[in-house]
């Protein structure tokens, strides 16, 4: 796995911030804050399901009936979590936006530089 898929500022992310809006596009269209986060949520439905359809189908005979059952159990408890997160990030992008998100996220970056670097300069 890149190191660089670890640092917690992206493209994408770094440009919503720097607009101040999640998504200029959808926005120039007419369409609500809601709508435009409700379809990037949709949009990754389809590529997380064939995702994990491919790993089932590469590692799904080393599976015993019982750990379809824990496997069964941990994908309707992600699920619903995932269905709780989605709705409060929604309530939450009704009534602000997502400049606070940006800056933590370019903080957290930055700690993660920090981090990198001090390790380098501790451990030849």
């Amino acid at each position: 796995m890149p190191a660089d898929r670890l640092i917690p500022v992206g493209r994408d992310g770094a440009g919503r911030v720097a607009r101040g809006r999640h998504d200029r596009r959808g926005l120039i269209l007419g369409l609500k804050r809601k709508t435009i986060v409700e379809f990037s949520f949709l949009l990754a439905v389809p590529t997380m399901l064939a995702a994990s359809g491919l790993d089932l189908i590469k590692s799904g005979h080393s599976f015993t009936g019982s750990q379809f059952g824990l496997l069964a159990v941990g994908f309707i408890t992600a699920f619903a979590v995932a269905l709780l997160a989605v709705k409060l990030l929604i309530n939450y992008i009704k009534k602000y936006d997502f400049k606070p998100f940006g800056v933590y996220r370019i903080v957290i970056g930055l700690l993660f530089f920090w981090l990198i670097s001090a390790r380098k300069r501790i451990l030849p």
